[in-house]
Parts: structure tokens; C-alpha cells; sequence
């Protein structure tokens, strides 16, 4: 990859982010299960959990609390 690509490589990796954030992942397709591997997907949920002071989910391993007897 040559440094004439690099534009073009940019404007695919901002598209493929911000399409998983608009909405919930689990409110997509199942092609959009991609998105909770892209960073702007996480970093997305971070912030409306700061700006809105709702309950965390941007950890990996909330599934596995939910399920632990307590």
C-alpha cells in the first residue's frame, strides 16, 4: 500500500465506524456485527454513558455479571 492509497483507505475506515454507531448494534442487521470490534462503536457508548450518567455497558464482560448468581 502506497502512500496514494491512504486517503482512500481513511474515508472506508471512517464509513465502516460510523456506521455501526448510529444506532444499537442489536438493532441492525446481522451484517453490522462487525461493529463491536471498531473503536468508534465503543467509544460512542462511553460517551453517552458520561454525557447521559447512565449505567455502564462498554465492558466486555457485562454478559457474564449478568448471569452470575449474586
Amino acid at each position: 500500500m502506497t502512500i496514494k492509497f491512504v486517503p482512500v483507505f481513511l474515508i472506508l475506515w471512517i464509513i465502516v465506524n460510523v456506521s455501526v454507531s448510529l444506532y444499537p448494534i442489536e438493532m441492525l442487521p446481522i451484517v453490522f456485527r462487525y461493529g463491536y470490534a471498531m473503536p468508534f462503536y465503543n467509544v460512542s457508548n462511553t460517551v453517552r454513558t458520561v454525557v447521559f450518567n447512565t449505567k455502564n455497558q462498554s465492558t466486555s464482560n457485562t454478559q457474564e455479571k449478568k448471569n452470575c448468581p449474586e
